[in-house]
């Protein structure tokens, strides 16, 4: 990436910059699924903010899979080389594992949201 901070250097400034996106995001973010985008009815801030604060300050969630590569092997989200997406766990409420809910951050900053572990995304930025 620029400025030779690799990709867990730029994960931050990524994580970061999401919320630019995210914010009051109702008509921009979009529902992934099999390749057609869908409008969302919730706002998902709030929900999200916890997660994209803790994988900005490098924080890991005891899971794993957290910060691991992505293989998307769903194909569900647009074809990148390997070791493109990362996975990060989005807490369930209510579970004693990590649950279904995922973050996936691209090396190019698109975010995603998975809430039933990888059958539909939803594209965050």
């Amino acid at each position: 990436m620029a400025g030779g901070k690799g990709f867990f250097g730029s994960l931050k400034s990524v994580a970061g910059d999401a919320w630019g996106a995210i914010k009051g995001a109702g008509t921009s973010i979009k529902n992934w699924w099999k390749g057609t985008p869908k409008p969302v009815t919730t706002n998902i801030t709030s929900e999200v903010q916890t997660t994209l604060d803790r994988i900005k300050n490098g924080v890991k969630f005891p899971h794993r899979n957290d910060g691991a590569v992505f293989q998307n092997r769903e194909g569900i989200l647009p074809t990148q080389p390997s070791g493109y997406y990362r996975e990060y766990v989005y807490p369930t409420q209510g579970t004693t594992g990590p649950g279904t809910k995922r973050i996936i951050i691209g090396a190019n900053g698109d975010i995603w949201l998975t809430l039933d572990h990888y059958r539909t995304f939803i594209q965050l930025q």
